[in-house]
């Protein structure tokens, strides 16, 4: 038996929800990616837009009333979760709790990726929600914790100098302030273990690279022992992911023999340790994120932008990934209708979909799955 439900409240679909339908027969669409602003004080090089604040001097972006008007065709097709992703970092938005207090009155549960700057420094948790009365970061934790929401806290290293490289700002104290901030959410109880439920607090060790690559293990280990969901996984394929790939590519085989190890030694630990069973790995296969929940929200719901389009993930941003140019144009049923997205949702006999979004990069064009696969199956023989 598992000693905890491998998963963060709000993000991986279970067995028995996915492919599920409404009464209609349409799969349901459980849950979204959506931006919400576009301010980030951060310059991380992987970010998956394509340049540093490029949306402050573009038109059409959605309003708050069209976001919620979205939210609400959602929620007639069964909506369950949303994740807020950018387009900059969610907290420097004044309207965020607005936004999150709209989704907790529809019972719609709210993951919030965050670097965590906002919520480990007083002054900036004042700065951006000094409207809702709140006065320092611990006033803005407890209220996103009496929301119900989950945070997904950016940690690529436990190395100060590491760390200030993924966020792009070596003269900012961003270290000093994700550690209050992570410091804080334990106190508050985030991770507190609860039977038969899924925590509502992640480290997201995303990317890695060779520059962290060698931490991966003990910050997957540290936050599992802590009841914290650990999510890893190289670059995604999209804004300056790119370079970071090309990167990738340059150093492959490098790259690719530590992180076969790296997913290895993770699932060999998790299921000795308890937190991955043996049954569920035989059937389920490598996840995305090693040693944790399977990937299949491009089964189960959309990713929309900060300007209304409507994509597979975001892990792609080409032409090719579009699903619908605009949001507003059609009702949001029939664009779920004629995704890409809703074929998947008919793979009934599919849970595991590892990554649409790297399937032509590094990992399945060598088999990497079916590698560690079996190495993993090997060592715990």
């Amino acid at each position: 038996m598992t000693k905890n439900i491998n998963n963060i409240i709000g993000w991986g679909i279970s067995k028995e929800k996915l492919h599920s339908k409404l009464s209609d027969g349409t799969y349901k669409l459980q849950t979204l990616d959506i931006d919400f602003g576009t301010k980030c004080s951060l310059h991380c090089p992987h970010c998956f837009k394509s340049k540093f604040n490029q949306n402050e001097s573009k038109g059409n972006a959605l309003t708050f009333d069209e976001t919620k008007k979205i939210i609400l065709q959602a929620k007639e097709l069964g909506l369950e979760s949303i994740k807020i992703l950018g387009a900059g970092d969610p907290l420097e938005n004044e309207d965020f709790l607005d936004f999150v207090k709209f989704n907790s009155s529809l019972d719609i549960h709210t993951c919030v990726f965050t670097k965590g700057h906002i919520l480990g420094n007083d002054e900036l948790a004042k700065k951006y929600n000094q409207k809702y009365g709140i006065t320092n970061a611990r006033d803005l934790a407890k209220e996103l914790y009496n929301l119900k929401t989950s945070i997904l806290l950016g940690f690529n290293s436990f190395k100060e100098d590491t760390q200030l490289d993924f966020v792009g700002l070596p003269k900012f104290d961003y270290y000093n302030y994700r550690e209050s901030a992570l410091k804080l959410l334990i106190e508050l109880g985030f991770n507190s273990f609860k039977e038969n439920t899924a925590t509502r607090l992640a480290l997201i060790c995303a990317p890695y690279k060779l520059s962290n690559i060698d931490e991966v293990f003990d910050i997957y280990k540290f936050g599992k022992e802590q009841n914290i969901y650990v999510a890893a996984c190289p670059s995604t394929v999209s804004g300056m992911g790119h370079s970071e790939q090309e990167q990738i590519q340059k150093q492959k085989g490098e790259f690719y023999n530590k992180s076969i190890d790296l997913y290895t030694k993770i699932y060999v630990w998790a299921i000795n340790n308890g937190y991955v069973t043996k049954e569920d790995f035989e059937k389920d296969g490598v996840s995305l994120y090693p040693g944790a929940h399977i990937c299949n929200q491009v089964a189960a719901g959309l990713y929309i932008i900060w300007d209304g389009k409507v994509m597979v993930c975001p892990g792609l941003d080409g032409a090719d990934a579009i699903v619908y140019e605009d949001v507003r144009k059609k009702p949001l049923k029939e664009i779920w209708i004629d995704s890409p997205n809703y074929q998947r949702a008919g793979m009934i006999d599919k849970f595991n979909f590892q990554c649409v979004a790297r399937e032509k990069e590094l990992f399945n064009n060598d088999n990497f799955y079916s590698i560690v696969y079996k190495k993993v199956l090997e060592a715990i023989q």
